[in-house]
């Protein structure tokens, strides 16, 4: 497998191929040899060109990257530290491209840098995915069956928050609505302004629900103003209360992206304006090779990182519940970024 033969160069031109080559430090590793060590800063991304790297937490090897992978993808995108250990497992081929290197990239929309990014937003779904996954099946004592709630669990919501529907929809701004979102700190206006076209404002009553656990999902959201439940079915009619989302959090985005029923409902805790984004208007952002693609795709990985942390603080409230805990933590921990 030559240099240019690692996934991620297919496609481009010979011009491209020895930009995105220029700015990557080729290495090579022999069996045995530490790549970093659990703790050390997160700077760099490991392209993998060839042999398996065994990927360690406090010891135990919780996974392999094989000829072809791509290993501390998050690092590119936010501060942190190596959350394993990553030792050569055979002979290694590996091209390392730094923080720096991926910005210079990306501010000339480099095919690399957007390959990159596509690459780091679908490793953390599958991520938060596994995790959420993981959290039901301990919760249930089984493996999870995502299913529409009880009639009488809708009942028990609106006799909550109230009965939902729509709610007259004040004047918004949604470029000024993006750019009060933490998630778009510091994004360019013009950026913003062609993600906003992207979205359609909307208003609900209290009570409505904008997810429905087992549902398809067809939207992700932004909320504005309001706050939003997130909320399981238990046991038929019971509610379990998981989060209250507020202003500038995302939220939807794992059923859309991958296509699956909602694992949660999230419901109106009050009136609430958002700002909706349809699977066609979610893949043209998600997959496009433009500066408002690539500043969505950054925004969302922030709130990937974030659902991934409040996900593994949830699970790790099993650890006084069941003894699988023991097992499932280093998993948990290389999942959130290897960064």
């Amino acid at each position: 497998m030559s240099t240019a033969r690692h996934p991620l160069f297919l496609g481009m031109n010979d011009v491209d191929e020895a930009t995105a080559l220029r700015r990557c430090e080729e290495r090579v590793f022999e069996a045995g040899d530490v790549l970093f060590l659990e703790g050390a800063p997160a700077e760099a991304v490991l392209l993998i060109v060839e042999g398996t790297l065994g990927i360690d937490v406090d010891g135990v090897e919780v996974g392999t990257a094989e000829g072809g992978g791509v290993l501390g993808e998050m690092a590119l995108f936010q501060q942190g530290t190596r959350t394993a250990d990553v030792v050569a497992k055979s002979r290694t081929r590996v091209l390392v491209l730094t923080r720096t290197g991926y910005e210079e990239l990306r501010d000339t929309m480099h095919p690399m840098a957007m390959n990159l990014e596509r690459h780091a937003l679908y490793a953390q779904i599958e991520n938060l995915r596994r995790v959420s996954d993981r959290i039901a099946d301990l919760a249930e004592g089984t493996v999870a069956e995502i299913r529409p709630p009880a009639t009488g669990f809708f009942t028990a919501i609106a006799r909550l928050f109230g009965i939902g529907g729509g709610a007259d929809l004040p004047a918004i701004d949604r470029t000024a609505a993006l750019a009060q979102s933490q998630l778009f700190g510091g994004v360019p206006p013009q950026a913003l302004e062609a993600i906003a076209k992207h979205t359609t404002a909307r208003a609900f009553s209290a009570g409505h629900f904008l997810c429905t656990e087992g549902q398809p999902g067809e939207e992700m959201f932004l909320i504005v103003s309001g706050q939003i439940e997130v909320v399981v079915a238990v046991e038929g009619s019971r509610v379990q209360r998981l989060a209250t989302l507020r202003s500038g959090t995302a939220f939807g985005l794992l059923a859309l992206a991958q296509d699956q029923p909602r694992m949660a409902s999230c419901i109106a805790r009050s009136k609430v304006v958002v700002l909706a984004l349809d699977r066609a208007n979610y893949a043209a952002l998600a997959e496009g090779p433009y500066l408002d693609s690539s500043t969505f795709r950054r925004a969302m990985l922030r709130a990937l990182s974030q659902q991934l942390a409040v996900a593994n603080d949830q699970l790790a409230g099993f650890e006084h519940m069941t003894g699988e805990f023991a097992e499932l933590k280093p998993l948990l921990e290389a999942a959130g970024a290897v960064a």
